[in-house]
């Protein structure tokens, strides 16, 4: 979920006393997550949506993290993998790497090559983030818009309780049924995703038509 603060902030007048406000609204999240839900959170600061979302999975499940300037982002992530860039999913990685372009490091050194094997979409926005130019806005979420619905959850700590996890993948799907009853929707297909400590994730799919009694 993104929060723009940006018109919120702009009456202070130094940049320093926003990012205080900013800060201060990141850790009320976090408590009032805690507090009212039980729950834990995770939240990212950033110049922009990329930023933002990056640096609120430096500290998952529980953290706090923050990349206010072009230069903070490109020391952090500058030696990391190039899937590390938004919009830069395994195949374009994959094309990526078969030319020797394997960090954000190659990307930054080979911007033109770049462009010109990803084209002009993609092609553009790579070379731009991995200078930490992002240009993206946030807009207002329409649910009906969604192609995909989606539940998941973070937990603390690993676990090989199967009891467990059949627990919590039975209120996920509670969650995900009354979202879909909310919108009228029925699923076409029906998709697991595992994600594990080292950030390795697997997905299991069914296809079929899945109708809810409303």
């Amino acid at each position: 979920m993104y929060l723009n603060l940006t018109d919120s902030l702009s009456s202070l007048p130094a940049r320093e006393e926003q990012i205080i406000a900013a800060r201060q609204i990141a850790k009320e999240i976090k408590e009032r997550t805690r507090s009212e839900l039980g729950l834990t959170c995770s939240v990212g600061l950033g110049y922009s949506m990329t930023l933002a979302k990056l640096a609120s999975e430096e500290k998952k499940p529980d953290g706090y993290f923050e990349i206010l300037t072009p230069s903070d982002f490109v020391n952090l992530i500058i030696n990391r993998d190039v899937g590390v860039l938004y919009g830069v999913g395994k195949q374009t990685a994959m094309k990526l790497k078969a030319e020797g372009i394997n960090t954000v490091r190659d990307i930054q050194n080979n911007r033109a090559k770049v462009m010109h094997m990803l084209g002009n979409k993609i092609g553009t926005y790579a070379p731009n983030l991995s200078v930490g130019i992002d240009e993206r806005e946030v807009t207002p979420y329409d649910e009906t818009d969604a192609q995909s619905i989606a539940r998941e959850v973070t937990f603390q700590h690993d676990t090989q309780n199967f009891t467990f996890l059949k627990d919590a993948l039975m209120l996920l799907a509670v969650s995900l049924e009354s979202r879909l009853q909310r919108l009228g929707f029925y699923a076409r297909t029906v998709t697991l995703k595992l994600t594990y400590y080292c950030e390795e994730y697997h997905t299991f799919s069914e296809w079929g038509e899945y109708k809810l009694s409303l």
